[in-house]
């Protein structure tokens, strides 16, 4: 999910990945884990860049 774009934007393979991803994430705790696919993928995906942008940060120092 170290991409953008949100779900629709994935391969097949990749959305593939991130349904069982998803399925495996609502297993743990369904009643807090409620998001759908499409919301998890773009959570996901914040959160990479929000980690990409602090590397990035870090390392330029």
């Amino acid at each position: 999910m170290n991409q953008s774009g949100g779900f629709n934007e994935l391969s097949e393979s990749d959305q593939e990945e991130a349904r069982q991803a998803h399925a495996d994430w609502q297993e743990r705790d369904p009643e807090k884990h409620t998001f759908d696919v499409e919301d998890y993928v773009d959570y996901a995906q914040e959160k990479q860049r929000e980690r990409n942008e602090e590397i990035a940060s870090f390392v330029g120092r």
